[in-house]
């Protein structure tokens, strides 16, 4: 079996945080409140809230963000890729799927893969048009696939446990 971490890093994409920024849900107040002053300053607050939970999120949403590094590390050493330029994010992908393929692991371990890392991936190579490697396929877990999430295991598997690296 050949095991290897793989590891990426996110940041914001002014792009996209400006797209969704320009296109806000639509808030209302609850029910109960009827008095307009009450019923506006609700939504000025939700939506301002909003805003600033788009905003420092940002980079943690593959709606907002973009993968800007990844590292893959194996027993024989590892290997970091880090796009310089913002609108590189595909040529990044590309080649992260091309060292997946030459290298060929069996099985991928992640800290919060299954929580961040590869469903923010799947996402970002969608975004892209790339095709997404099976090792990298939504699973159970009861599925048998090659991925360990060490943050799964470390909270028997309770993915709204806390616990951060």
């Amino acid at each position: 079996m050949t095991t290897y971490a793989i590891d990426i890093e996110s940041a914001h994409d002014p792009a996209l945080v400006a797209d969704t920024l320009a296109h806000p849900p639509v808030f209302t107040s609850p029910s109960n409140y009827k008095q307009p002053l009450a019923i506006s300053e609700y939504v000025a607050r939700a939506a301002a809230d909003w805003r600033v939970s788009v905003i420092d999120k940002a980079a943690l949403s593959p709606l907002t963000g973009r993968v800007v590094a990844w590292t893959l590390a194996g027993v024989h050493g590892s290997l970091t890729v880090t796009g310089l330029e913002p609108g590189d994010e595909g040529g990044l992908l590309r080649r992260l799927l091309d060292t997946l393929e030459q290298e060929r692991p069996s099985q991928i371990v992640t800290f919060n893969g299954e929580g961040f890392d590869v469903p923010f991936l799947r996402w970002r190579l969608l975004r892209h048009g790339l095709r997404r490697p099976a090792l990298l396929a939504p699973q159970k877990p009861w599925d048998a696939f090659p991925r360990l999430a060490l943050r799964l295991v470390l909270n028997d598997g309770d993915k709204r446990a806390p616990g951060t690296l």
